[in-house]
């Protein structure tokens, strides 16, 4: 008898509790049921709508910038609604025209072209950004968490982006309040979405006393750097943000239960992957925010989260602190991980998935394997890929 499906081999799945650690988390996240986990956290909040945050709307599609050499505009109205995203640029006089910065509604995009840079007796460059107040006041003691996918049509990393200074900001009014270049490395993340698109994440946690509105900023604005230092065309796309619990870095991650699935090549997975947040004493929590990702080549899913999918997106728990991805297994057959996090917090949580296919099997019947009643793990795949 053949079983394509994965088994889970208990001992390999168990393990020991460490009562000291334990003590010290404040919050805990754990595996629930065959694709759940629950995840620790302290406050209650939701998604928050970004006016045009997808680029669709055709009122405000449109050019800004170019034109002569030193030009600049400030908060310049873009399409015939001239807004709600607005563009800033600026030239090197009597050296560099401003960049281009486009709203593409069809494409559903923005996008930054035409950064240069010159080495006359010192460096100059041009630059831009795309920005927007939100009619939405910053709250106290809130994480603010702002996405946005971006694809320079290369690689990426969070130092080629720093060293660039591209990227995503929150201000209030002209004040930076957090910048995916200067954060700390525990508040930015940078994950593939496909191809040469990344989703690019920027945390920022509130205080007691707040002021102001929710203002976003996309920005390319290299400061006196090299011109092979330069992204001279950034695409900016699916803009989010989310405001939630403030979590603690001494969360801990425990898996109990089982956390394993099968699917054959192609195909999705018979269960959702389902993350669940509460609080030390098992209150729901919403609005916290889950990134669930997968390998990003070799065998891997698609993961897809409302209109996002890639092997990475990332959830928001609802007022029941759920959170439910679908999961596709790609065309490679073989073990790999899917992990679940929390921005701010080192550890993680982890689904162990295997595509199969039937190909695959032909193979361990021509080699002499023996099929019957074997016990195929889902972490070490037992030598079988």
């Amino acid at each position: 008898m053949i079983y394509p499906n994965c088994m889970v081999n208990s001992k390999k799945l168990t393990f020991a509790s460490d009562k000291s650690k334990t003590s010290r988390s404040r919050t805990i996240i754990a595996l629930i049921g065959v694709a759940g986990i629950a995840l620790s956290v302290l406050a209650h909040a939701g998604a928050v709508a970004v006016p045009n945050g997808d680029f669709s709307v055709p009122g405000n599609a449109g050019s800004v910038g170019g034109g002569p050499i030193g030009g600049s505009g400030t908060n310049v109205g873009i399409g015939a609604s001239l807004g709600p995203w607005t563009g800033t640029f600026n030239g090197a006089v009597a050296l560099l025209a401003p960049p281009t910065l486009t709203i593409d509604s069809t494409a559903r995009t923005a996008n930054i072209n035409g950064v240069l840079g010159v080495n006359v007796a010192g460096l100059f460059n041009n630059g831009g950004y795309f920005s927007q107040t939100l009619p939405t006041p910053y709250v106290p003691n809130k994480r603010n968490t702002v996405g946005v996918d971006i694809n320079s049509g290369g690689s990426l990393g969070l130092g080629t982006l720093a060293t660039t200074n591209v990227g995503i900001a929150l201000r209030s009014g002209a004040t930076v309040l957090g910048s995916s270049t200067t954060a700390p490395a525990q508040l930015v993340s940078l994950a593939p979405v496909n191809g040469t698109t990344y989703h690019l994440t920027l945390i920022y946690d509130t205080g007691p006393t707040v002021s102001g509105n929710v203002d976003i900023q996309l920005f390319d604005l290299p400061q006196n750097q090299l011109t092979a230092n330069l992204m001279p065309t950034v695409t900016f796309s699916n803009v989010t943000l989310n405001v939630g619990a403030i979590t603690d870095p001494t969360t801990q991650l425990h898996v109990s239960g089982l956390g394993s699935q099968s699917a054959q090549v192609g195909t999705p997975f018979g269960a959702p992957l389902i993350a669940k947040v509460t609080d030390m004493l098992g209150t729901p929590m919403e609005g916290v925010i889950v990134t669930v990702a997968a390998p990003p080549t070799g065998a891997s899913a698609v993961l897809t989260s409302g209109s996002s999918s890639g092997t990475s997106v990332q959830a928001v728990t609802d007022t029941s602190g759920l959170v439910t991805v679908s999961a596709t297994a790609n065309s490679i057959a073989g073990c790999y991980r899917v992990t679940a996090s929390v921005g701010g917090v080192p550890s993680q949580a982890i689904f162990s998935l295997r595509n199969w296919s039937t190909a695959q099997i032909f193979r361990f019947l021509d080699a002499g394997v023996d099929m019957t009643a074997l016990q195929q793990d889902s972490i070490y795949c037992d030598g079988f890929d």
